[in-house]
């Protein structure tokens, strides 16, 4: 699948569109843990589920080291065969969830137990904005480090090593990585990236964002383009759509950290089972328009332009989902139906 700004358009309507042929072992990256009640993946686990997936959540360190993280993804894996009583997953990892997933790979006993792996802005190539810990005296980085994973260690981290894995993450520690762990064959990879083409769309990546600009190149604030190529790279999430950031493409909003409840109140729109109903919908009306419109230009009636216009107007619609959705929920649209389609697309290749 070719990832652009139409996904929304051909999403499948179908309850069991992502009903895949193995479960979904979706694989978070790093600043959080316990990635249920945080809502690292914001509606799109449930919305997947309301699609038919089985849909399963990693909860491993956020800064432990790739070996320490692959070991407690193994478990954790084992225990959603065991939960499932499939024979594989499909792992659907996001960001430094990517390269510890390729370090799970690698082991024997994962071999048969990896089905796919997807990763969405991954730093696979590493990342230049991390060049500097390398060439940073010892004594600084060793005084900064320790001060950062005390800070972690307060915050829940059970395991933290901010030194290493800021290192590992460098250019020069993903090219010592690809060269240590090689990605055993019989494994379908995929790859995608997303691009911020408005900087000031996320708060939260503004600095990120225009610094890796200017040191690297197009990036989500956090990943470049260049460094989430990795197995077949399928491009952009948001080639022509609107800008997401390393935490949008994941629907993760700043109210997820919040109970639910609240959440909900504060306005989190709109709740997953509307939300699967109204895709649905619109896509299925979507569907129609584009068939009679194909019919049209070739029986070039210019009577059922007319009907069309009118039966539009009757739904409240229009034939672009773009202007019939407001400008702020247009993303979080683009981005879920992207994701529905993308695990639509996994399941239709037997997966």
């Amino acid at each position: 699948m070719q990832a652009d700004n139409n996904t929304l358009r051909s999403t499948p309507s179908s309850s069991n569109a992502c009903a895949t042929r193995w479960p979904l072992f979706l694989v978070h990256g790093v600043a959080v843990r316990r990635a249920e009640k945080v809502r690292y993946w914001g509606r799109i686990p449930d919305l997947l589920r309301a699609y038919g997936a089985s849909v399963h959540i990693s909860n491993q360190d956020a800064w432990g080291s790739f070996e320490s993280n692959a070991k407690q993804l193994q478990a954790e894996l084992a225990q959603v065969l065991h939960t499932t009583q499939a024979d594989k997953v499909n792992v659907i990892a996001h960001s430094k969830g990517g390269v510890d997933t390729r370090v799970l790979a690698t082991y024997p006993e994962m071999h048969e137990r990896i089905a796919s792996i997807t990763t969405i802005s991954s730093p696979h190539k590493g990342l230049k904005s991390l060049n500097w810990l390398t060439a940073t005296p010892e004594l600084l980085k060793r005084s900064l480090t320790t001060v950062i994973d005390i800070l972690l260690i307060l915050t829940g981290e059970t395991n933290p090593s901010f030194a290493q894995v800021s290192e590992s993450l460098s250019e020069r520690g993903m090219l010592q990585f690809a060269e240590r762990y090689a990605m055993p064959e019989g494994i379908v990879v995929q790859s995608f990236s997303a691009i911020r083409n408005d900087h000031l769309n996320d708060p939260l990546f503004i600095l990120t964002g225009l610094l890796l600009q200017a040191i690297d190149a197009d990036n989500d604030g956090v990943v470049p383009v260049e460094s989430s190529n990795f197995g077949e790279y399928l491009g952009l999430i948001n080639s022509e759509g609107p800008s997401l950031s390393h935490r949008q493409v994941t629907d993760t909003s700043f109210l997820d950290i919040l109970p639910e409840k609240l959440t909900r109140a504060l306005g989190r729109e709109p709740e997953v089972g509307l939300l699967a109903k109204q895709l649905a919908e619109r896509l299925a009306l979507q569907r129609t328009a584009g068939q009679r419109a194909a019919g049209q230009r070739a029986a070039g009636r210019e009577a059922a332009d007319k009907q069309t216009a009118v039966e539009q107007e009757a739904a409240g619609t229009s034939s672009s989902t773009d202007t019939a959705l407001p400008t702020k929920s247009r993303k979080s649209f683009d981005t879920l139906g992207w994701w529905v389609q993308m695990v639509a697309d996994l399941k239709e290749r037997g997966l």
